[in-house]
């Protein structure tokens, strides 16, 4: 029988998807939350606030799951990309030399006006 491998943090969060609207005529806000990856990905999409939204809170989610690691309090929130595989599965990337070998595990779902996810922490 091959063992899952343990859970050592979670996090969750939820965001509204009409707060991030208006972020689209505001470039310094969203280079301050989002990689560039991230924002070719969200702008070219018609519904790109639910795009933004869901990874806003993704980035939530990996600081909660975080929470333990030490140093994982200092990440800014560009320092923590959603990636997407060839599938369109998610994933995350942590920019930063202490967090980088962090396994991190994320789901992510909105809703017309909600967004949400979670995260673990394998590592």
């Amino acid at each position: 029988m091959k063992h899952s491998p343990l859970v050592f943090g979670i996090g969750i969060d939820i965001e509204e998807i009409d707060r991030f609207v208006e972020l689209k005529d505001q470039p310094q806000v969203l280079k301050k939350f989002f990689t560039q990856n991230e924002l070719d990905y969200c702008m070219k999409k018609k519904n790109f606030a639910q795009h933004l939204a869901v990874r806003y809170a993704a980035k939530e989610a990996v600081y909660k799951a975080l929470s333990a690691v030490p140093g994982a309090g200092l990440l800014a929130h560009h320092q923590i990309e959603v990636t997407r595989n060839r599938k369109g599965v998610p994933g995350i990337l942590v920019h930063h030399k202490k967090i980088k070998d962090t396994q991190l595990q994320v789901s992510l779902s909105h809703s017309r006006s909600n967004a949400v996810a979670v995260c673990i922490r394998l590592t």
